[in-house]
């Protein structure tokens, strides 16, 4: 499976994105750590930039002082945009080869209804997959819910991709994009280094 040819890694654009993070990097207000939920109890970070898998513990450790609020704009390549997000949808599916079938629909049955779908949403900030608990204005009305609304327009977010390479992509883009924050990747390289990733996201695999 190959990619698109309109890849644009390794272009103009690619480069504006890395400068970008180069000028996080140099901001002493902005901080680069795998560990948010630390950093919001034990520092004077008054916010983060992260999805949705740490809200369970944040809240933990913020109780009702926890805000959600969609992503700013910013300034990347002299042009104040929006940022975006990958956008991921969640589904539940049955294997084919499965020899339980009956028993495989009961449980996704149960696992997408009404009850357990708020159910999960009360415990870790989910927004639910049934529409009949979407009618709930607890929900709908929650800050979660208000940012999901926004961050899931066409203008601010990507649908991810399903193919392959995805893995290629967090594999190496991560190491690249935090070299660049910290300075171990130089202005001189970018391009050179967007071009070696867009080439290995390329490959057939």
């Amino acid at each position: 499976m190959k990619v698109s040819n309109d890849c644009s890694f390794a272009s103009q654009k690619g480069v504006n994105a890395l400068e970008w993070i180069q000028k996080q990097g140099k901001n002493k207000g902005v901080m680069q750590t795998k560990n948010f939920v630390h950093v919001m109890k034990n520092t004077s970070a008054s916010a983060i930039v992260d999805g949705p898998w740490d809200y369970q513990n944040l809240r933990k450790v913020l109780g009702k002082n926890l805000g959600v609020a969609p992503m700013p704009n910013t300034k990347v390549g002299g042009k104040r945009v929006p940022m975006q997000v990958f956008l991921g949808i969640q589904c539940l599916a049955i294997n084919s080869a499965s020899k339980h079938q009956k028993e495989d629909q009961l449980l996704v049955d149960y696992l997408s209804n009404k009850e357990s779908q708020t159910t999960v949403w009360k415990n870790s900030g989910e927004i639910p997959i049934n529409k009949e608990a979407l009618k709930n204005r607890k929900i709908t009305d929650s800050d979660e819910a208000k940012a999901l609304d926004i961050m899931s327009k066409p203008d601010r977010s990507v649908i991810m991709p399903k193919m392959p390479q995805m893995s290629t992509f967090w594999d190496n883009a991560s190491p690249l994009t935090s070299g660049v924050f910290d300075g171990k990747v130089k202005s001189d390289d970018f391009m050179a280094k967007l071009t070696r990733l867009q080439k290995m996201i390329e490959k057939k695999m």
